[in-house]
């Protein structure tokens, strides 16, 4: 369980960051990654933890996102979600025939920076972006950003759904921006890597003043 715990702590955010990054939807992506933890708390338990854990939860959650779309798509009651889901679903299908990836052959780039930069997009306000990647990325629990900010737990929950909803409303892709147009997020990263920074330093939470992950 320890082992578990640290995979946990370590991989989160950079496995979500990714599979937001192949299902371009956050809440998805949330989701599928929380479904295969929880497969993994039974098949672990049984077969012991795999030699390569990142790739097995990254490969396991993207077929939970996978089954998650096919159920929603035959439950849906109104032609344009059918329509959507369709549509999701068949891209996701196509991604997985031309790269068929398997545990062994798998490995998680350490991009964590990249991926920060991928998530603070100059259409979302500052204070929107720095909360969902803190949320995402820095490991960070709702009430500890919340308290970052001085705001209520429940106002900053608000302030991350309204985040969330208005990417997918504005079809806003997650992806590694080009080298020119890094600047443009600068601001917003170095807001990001402060509280990243402050958390750790300073930590909000636990038994220790410092805190390492």
């Amino acid at each position: 369980m320890q082992q578990f715990n640290h995979i946990v702590k370590n991989d989160w955010g950079r496995i979500v960051a990714l599979l937001t990054n192949y299902l371009n939807d956050i809440d998805l992506a949330e989701d599928a990654m929380q479904d295969a933890l929880e497969s993994a708390l039974i098949h672990w338990q049984k077969n012991g933890i795999p030699n390569n854990p990142q790739a097995w939860l990254f490969t396991t959650a993207k077929h939970k996102a996978l089954d998650k779309i096919r159920r929603a798509q035959n439950f849906a009651c109104k032609q344009q979600y059918q329509q959507q889901y369709q549509q999701q679903y068949q891209q996701l299908l196509e991604l997985d025939s031309q790269s068929d990836t398997k545990e062994n052959d798998y490995t998680i780039p350490d991009e964590r920076l990249r991926l920060i930069f991928t998530c603070c997009h100059p259409a979302i306000d500052s204070s929107v972006s720095v909360a969902l990647t803190l949320r995402l990325l820095g490991g960070l629990t709702t009430q500890e950003i919340a308290k970052a900010f001085l705001l209520k737990t429940e106002t900053m929950a608000q302030r991350i759904v309204r985040g969330k909803k208005k990417i997918k409303q504005a079809g806003i892709a997650y992806e590694i921006p080009e080298k020119e147009d890094f600047s443009q997020r600068l601001d917003t990263v170095l807001k990001v890597l402060y509280f990243i920074f402050n958390e750790g330093y300073v930590a909000s939470s636990g038994d220790k003043a410092i805190r390492h992950s």
